[in-house]
């Protein structure tokens, strides 16, 4: 493998080269100047390939994180309009008195 071959795998894989410089402790321009002319080895070769991977992961693991953290948010927002509904629910019930599952009910049923 070639630097320019590696550059291209890497953008194939939405990796920038400035990340893959800053992981690998290089700046574009030591790259540039150090790698440019050399072959790549097969073990650095695989290395890099490994790197990639990982990187995917890294990015899936960032994806599912975040939608989890929605998910979670999503919930408390249930739960909390849950809560304030059963509160208005149990306000109306004794306000009229009655109990709290036929007030429920008669909800479901006009709804109906």
């Amino acid at each position: 493998m070639t630097y320019t071959q590696l550059k291209e795998l890497v953008s194939k894989n939405d990796i920038k080269l400035e990340e893959l410089a800053k992981d690998l402790g290089y700046t574009i321009s030591g790259m540039n100047s150090n790698w440019s002319n050399k072959k790549i080895s097969k073990k650095a070769e695989k290395s890099f390939l490994l790197y990639i991977k990982a990187k995917k992961l890294e990015k899936k693991n960032h994806e599912l994180e975040k939608l989890i953290n929605q998910k979670k948010e999503s919930i408390k927002l249930s739960n909390s309009l849950s809560t304030k509904a059963l509160q208005i629910a149990q306000k109306k019930c004794s306000n009229n008195n009655i109990n709290l599952e036929e007030y429920l009910s008669s909800l479901v049923m006009v709804n109906i």
